[in-house]
């Protein structure tokens, strides 16, 4: 039992005395890593389809969109690592070896081209010819919907593998777990519902 009075007034901070977080809370570096490799992964169908399609200024914005992209999935990696970065790594990994038969990617391709053809930028008579992305905001606006897209789709695929994962680590730390026993100065408590 700990001795200290939880009423008295607090003493000075020290070091010892700060909170810290839980190393294991904090992704490691590996996670960027593995990020990365996962990102480049997902980019060879939808950049040999896209680089066809657009002329020099469109590739200007699909870069600028690929980076934003990469910024995304880092931030999301790291400060939701948890949550939505495993998550996220795990489905990307799924959505990247869907690759062989790129279905996932040309529905979000054509999604995209909807969205630039909406807008203005695409001439969506012309959708499937080469250079008909030819402004940087028109390969900005398919190349981020296009991941967007691809993203939200390696998190609805990740998201129930890691629930899957996690409740098996939950029923193997159970098995294993070895009972404590109750010491005679804890007070146990039983509730009988009716």
């Amino acid at each position: 039992m700990d001795d200290r009075n939880p009423y008295a007034s607090p003493q000075s901070l020290t070091a010892d005395s700060l909170p810290t977080t839980d190393a294991s809370d904090r992704p490691s570096r590996w996670v960027y890593l593995v990020w990365t490799i996962v990102f480049v992964l997902n980019l060879a169908v939808p950049l040999l389809i896209a680089w066809t399609l657009s002329n020099a200024s469109g590739r200007i914005g699909m870069f600028v969109a690929v980076a934003v992209l990469y910024l995304l999935g880092s931030w999301v990696c790291t400060a939701h690592y948890r949550h939505l970065g495993v998550s996220l790594i795990a489905g990307g990994l799924c959505v990247g070896l869907t690759q062989v038969f790129p279905l996932l990617q040309i529905i979000a391709g054509s999604v995209s081209f909807a969205v630039a053809t909406r807008l203005g930028q695409v001439d969506g008579r012309n959708a499937d010819l080469p250079g008909n992305v030819d402004s940087a905001a028109a390969g900005f606006i398919i190349t981020m919907t296009t991941g967007v897209l691809l993203m939200a789709a390696a998190l609805v695929i990740g998201l129930p593998l890691q629930a899957i994962a996690s409740r098996r680590k939950l029923s193997k730390d159970l098995k294993y777990a070895k009972p404590r026993p109750i010491d005679s100065q804890e007070s146990v408590s039983v509730q009988v519902r009716p």
